[in-house]
């Protein structure tokens, strides 16, 4: 696992407990937010 992968795992994890929603639901929100959704 790259460092990068690491630290966006823990991202996810991290805004999934603050924003209490399961972490897919995190990843798509994260995505739109921080404009990873790109396609």
């Amino acid at each position: 696992m790259s460092t990068h992968s690491q630290l966006t795992a823990l991202r996810i994890a991290y805004l999934s407990q603050r924003w209490g929603v399961t972490p897919e639901r995190a990843v798509m929100l994260a995505a739109i937010i921080f404009g990873e959704a790109r396609g």
